[in-house]
C-alpha cells in the first residue's frame, strides 16, 4: 500500500509554506489499448494526418483577466543591433509583443494546463528529477549518524603526512574516530585528484596577509606571495590536530625538514580557530579518475550554491580559467571520498562537504505509477523527453497561441512599478519534511527521508496558494528592508548584490484574449481539456513568476468552437463552425475519473460530490481556491531566524523554523478565511459519490444501509463477499451505484470508515 501523510497535531511540529501538495494518484489512468469511441478504442495520437470519425477538432477562446499583478520575464531584447548583455535577473521588462503589448506566452498556458490535466487525469507526475538531493548534518539525530558514517572511521594509526607516523590522527572527533575524507589537487582536464597531506593550522599562526582574506575560501598558489612554507611538528594537542611551531614564507623552501603547503580557508564560523593546509606530496601518486556521474552531480544547480558561484567566478583570461561560474579550476584543492574499491565517491570544498542521498525524488514515485502505460496526459500533450525514448513519437495535438492584452490601455499603464521582491529561491526538495509522506510527524527523529530503506513517497504535484492582500497590493511582493538603495544597486552596471531582481508586472485587472487549437480529440480528453481551464466557482488559476509571494493569480474564461471536419471537406459553403457547451464533454471525463477512481480504491471524502468527493482532486481545488483562499499568515514561508512562529528557541533566544524540522500538512488542514467555519452542507444522494452510512437490520434479517441524509433504507451489494462482523448501526463508506425516487437506492459496501483509507 501507498504510505499516507499523517498530520501534526501540535503547533510546534506544524509548518507552514506558501505552498502544498496534490496526493499521487494510486494508479495511473491508462489509455495505451485506446480511448473509446462509438463502441469501439481508438488511438488518435497515431493517425496525426486523418479525420477520426467520432473525434473533435476546433479551438478554445479563452478570456484572461490578472487578478494580481503577473511577471513573466520578457524574451532577450535587441536595440540598435546591440544585444542586452544584462544577466535575466538585471532585465525587468514582461513578456510582451513586438508592438510593446503585455502578453502570456503560449508555453507558459501550456505548462500550466498540463500540470492539471496531469492531475485531473490521474496521469504520471513528470519529470521528477533523478538527481539525489544533498546534505550536511552532524547532529545527533538518524541523518546526522548516517553522514557521519561516510566521514568518519574508527580510531588507529594514521599516516601524519610528513614522513612520520603517529598515533595522532590528523582530525578526531570526541567519539574517539577519526576522518575518513582525503584531500587533493583536482584536475578538471582530466577530471583527477592527485592526492596530498593535510592538516590543521591554528588561526594565530596564519600570516597576516591570508588573515585578510576572509573572503575568498582558498588562498591558491597563483603568486609567489600566495605560495607559504610550514614547519611542522606533532605536539600540542594530539588528540585534535598536528599543531605547528612555526610559519614561514619562500625564504624557507630549501632549509631541511619544511615543505610547500597551501592555505585553505573554509570560511567563517562561530568559534572556529582553525584552517587547513594542503602538503605537495613528494611521492607522486597516481591521479584518481573521477566518473562522469560524480562530476556532473558536483555541478548540479542543486549542489552549487549562491556562495560557491559569487566566490569561484567565471574566469576566461587568466591561464586557470573557469568557463562557468562556480565550477572547479585547475589545481583547486578539494577534500573527497572514496569507496572500498578506491573510486570517488564524491567531493567537496570544505572537509565536512555536502554529500548526496541514496534515493532521488524520481526513486521516490512508485515504481507502478513512475513506469506505467500512456497515461491521458501524454496522449495529449505527448510524452516528456525522459520518456518513451525507444517508442513511436507522439505528436501533440495541442497548439497554444500567446495571449495578448486587450481594450484600451489602463490610465496608469500596463505595467506596475519597478520593484525588488524579495528572494526567489530555487525549490528545495531537501526539505524532505515537506515534499515527502510522514507518518510519525510528532517525532523528529522518525522523520522520513531520501535514505534508503525508509517506506515514504513523494507528497505528489507541488502547488502554490493564492496569497494576495488587496490592501497591500504591491507592496507585499517588495523586499521589506532597504528596497529603494537595493533597487538602485541593481540598475547599475555592475551591481554588488547577487541575490535579488528587479522586475515590473502586469498590473491586476488587465484582459488577455488568446486560444488554444486542437485536433482528434476524444470526448475525455476535451473534457480533460477543458475542466483544466474551468475551475470550479470560486478558484483560479496560478501562472508566471514569484507565485510564492503572490503574484499570478488569474482568472480564465474558456468558449468552446468545434469544427465539423466532414462538413468542412464535404462543401465549400456548409456552415462547419459551431460554439458549442462543455458540458458534455466535461461530464464524459467525470463519469470516466470516477469510475477509475472507484476501481482503484482512491481515498473519499463522505458527503462531497463530484471529483470533490475524491481526496486528491479535493486537495487540488482547495489549492487553487480563491474566493476562500486561507489567512495568508498560514501560507507564509519560514524563516531560518528570528521566526515568530510556535517553534523552539535556541539559547539565545532566537527562532530557526526549521532547526526541528517541523511537518507541512495536507491542504485540507490550512486554515480558511476569518469568519463562521464553512460547514459543507449534505447533498442530496447521487449516483458516482462516495457516502457515509450505518448498517441496519430489517425486520426480515436482511442488512441495509441508512445513509446520511436520506431516510431510506438502501440495498446493499459487496464487491466479492459480505464481511463478517457487521454490526447494527456501524459506519461504512458506500459507492452509490443508482438512485431514484420509484426504485430507491443501490449502493456498495466499500470499505469501514475507520480503515486507513479515510485517516
Amino acid at each position: 500500500m501507498m504510505p499516507r501523510h499523517v498530520n501534526p497535531t501540535t503547533p510546534a511540529r506544524t509548518a507552514t509554506a506558501p505552498y502544498n501538495f496534490v496526493p499521487l494518484p494510486e494508479q495511473v489512468f491508462p489509455v495505451e489499448e485506446g480511448i473509446a469511441v462509438d463502441g469501439e478504442r481508438i488511438k488518435p495520437w497515431e493517425h496525426h494526418d486523418e479525420y477520426i470519425p467520432g473525434t473533435h477538432s476546433g479551438w478554445i477562446d479563452l478570456n484572461i483577466e490578472t487578478l494580481t499583478p503577473l511577471y513573466i520575464r520578457g524574451r532577450l531584447a535587441k536595440a540598435r543591433d546591440v544585444w542586452d548583455t544584462r544577466p535575466a535577473k538585471l532585465r525587468p521588462d514582461c513578456y510582451t509583443t513586438s508592438n510593446g503589448l503585455p502578453a502570456i506566452p503560449g508555453s507558459s498556458l501550456r505548462g500550466m494546463v498540463r500540470t492539471l490535466v496531469e492531475i485531473l487525469s490521474f496521469s504520471k507526475i513528470q519529470p521528477v528529477t533523478r538527481s539525489e538531493p544533498f546534505f550536511r548534518d552532524i547532529s545527533r539525530g538518524r541523518i546526522g549518524t548516517e553522514y557521519r558514517r561516510h566521514f568518519v572511521q574508527p580510531l588507529g594509526t594514521l599516516t601524519a603526512g610528513f614522513g612520520v607516523t603517529t598515533n595522532a590522527p590528523i582530525t578526531q572527533n570526541a567519539s574517539g574516530s577519526q576522518t575518513s575524507v582525503r584531500a587533493g589537487f583536482i584536475d578538471p582536464a582530466t577530471r583527477t585528484i592527485t592526492e596530498c597531506d593535510f592538516a590543521r593550522i591554528p588561526h594565530n599562526l596564519i600570516p597576516a596577509k591570508c588573515r585578510d582574506h576572509r573572503s575568498t575560501i582558498w588562498v591558491i598558489a597563483d603568486t609567489s606571495a600566495k605560495d607559504y612554507f610550514f614547519e611542522a611538528k606533532p605536539g600540542g594537542h594530539p588528540d585534535l590536530y598536528l599543531r605547528f611551531r612555526k610559519v614561514h614564507q619562500a625564504r624557507c623552501i630549501n632549509a631541511p625538514g619544511y615543505r610547500q603547503a597551501k592555505l585553505v580557508v573554509t570560511g567563517p564560523m562561530a568559534g572556529k580557530h582553525l584552517e587547513f593546509v594542503f602538503l605537495d606530496c613528494p611521492t607522486n601518486p597516481a591521479p584518481i579518475p573521477i566518473l562522469g556521474e560524480v562530476w556532473k552531480r558536483f555541478h548540479d544547480d542543486g549542489q552549487l550554491t549562491q556562495w560557491q558561484e559569487k566566490t569561484f567566478p567565471k574566469d576566461s583570461s587568466s591561464s586557470r580559467r573557469r568557463a562557468i561560474k562556480g565550477h572547479v579550476g585547475e589545481a583547486e584543492p578539494v577534500f573527497f571520498l572514496t569507496d572500498p574499491r578506491g573510486e570517488v565517491l564524491f567531493f567537496g570544498r570544505a572537509q565536512m562537504f555536502r554529500f548526496p542521498y541514496d534515493l532521488s525524488p524520481r526513486d521516490l514515485v512508485p515504481t507502478d505509477l513512475r513506469d506505467a502505460e500512456l497515461d491521458l496526459a501524454e496522449s495529449m500533450f505527448g510524452p516528456v523527453p525522459e520518456r518513451r525514448s525507444t517508442a513511436t513519437a507522439i505528436k501533440s495535438r495541442l497548439a497554444f497561441e500567446d495571449a495578448v492584452a486587450t481594450g484600451d490601455e489602463p490610465s496608469q499603464g500596463w505595467f506596475d512599478e519597478l520593484i525588488v521582491p524579495g528572494i526567489l529561491s530555487s525549490p528545495k526538495p531537501t526539505t524532505f519534511q515537506h515534499y515527502l509522506t510522514q507518518d510519525e510527524p510528532e517525532d523528529q527523529r522518525a522523520l522520513k527521508t531520501y535514505l534508503r530503506g525508509d517506506h515514504t513517497v513523494i507528497r505528489g504535484h507541488k502547488l502554490y496558494w493564492h496569497r494576495w492582500d488587496i490592501e497591500a497590493r504591491i507592496s507585499q511582493v517588495k523586499k521589506l528592508d532597504n528596497h529603494d538603495q537595493l533597487l538602485n544597486d541593481l540598475q547599475q552596471p555592475a551591481p554588488s548584490d547577487s541575490q535579488h531582481t528587479i522586475m515590473r508586472p502586469v498590473r491586476d485587472g488587465v484582459s488577455f484574449s488568446g486560444r488554444i487549437r486542437f485536433s482528434n480529440l476524444t470526448d475525455i480528453e476535451l473534457g480533460a481539456l477543458l475542466g483544466a481551464l474551468r475551475l470550479p466557482d470560486g478558484c483560479a488559476h496560478k501562472l508566471g513568476m514569484a507565485k510564492p509571494l503572490g503574484l499570478g493569480s488569474v482568472h480564465i474564461d474558456a468558449s468552446l468552437h468545434l469544427v465539423c471536419m466532414k462538413d468542412r471537406y464535404a462543401a465549400w459553403s456548409t456552415e462547419d463552425i459551431g460554439v458549442d457547451s462543455d458540458t458534455t464533454f466535461i461530464n464524459a471525463f467525470h463519469a470516466a475519473i470516477m469510475e477509475h477512481a472507484r476501481a482503484t480504491g482512491e481515498p473519499g471524502i463522505p458527503h462531497a460530490s463530484g471529483l470533490r468527493s475524491v481526496v486528491r482532486l479535493d486537495a487540488l481545488y482547495r489549492l487553487l481556491e480563491w474566493n476562500d483562499r486561507p489567512q495568508k499568515n498560514s501560507t507564509r514561508g519560514m524563516l531560518i531566524e528570528n521566526d515568530t512562529g510556535p517553534y523552539p528557541p535556541d539559547n539565545r533566544g532566537r527562532v530557526n523554523a526549521f532547526k526541528a524540522r517541523p511537518v507541512l500538512p495536507t491542504p485540507d488542514q490550512i486554515p480558511g478565511p476569518p469568519g463562521p467555519p464553512r460547514v459543507a452542507p449534505v447533498r442530496p444522494i447521487e449516483q458516482g459519490q462516495f457516502r457515509s452510512g450505518r448498517f441496519r437490520r430489517t425486520g426480515g434479517g436482511t442488512w441495509v444501509a441508512r445513509l446520511e441524509g436520506d431516510d431510506r433504507d438502501a440495498v446493499v451489494t459487496y464487491g466479492r463477499s459480505a464481511p463478517s462482523n457487521i454490526n447494527e448501526e456501524q459506519v461504512a463508506i458506500f459507492w452509490i451505484l443508482s438512485q431514484s425516487k420509484r426504485k430507491g437506492i443501490r449502493c456498495r459496501f466499500e470499505r469501514w470508515e475507520t480503515d486507513d483509507e479515510t485517516a
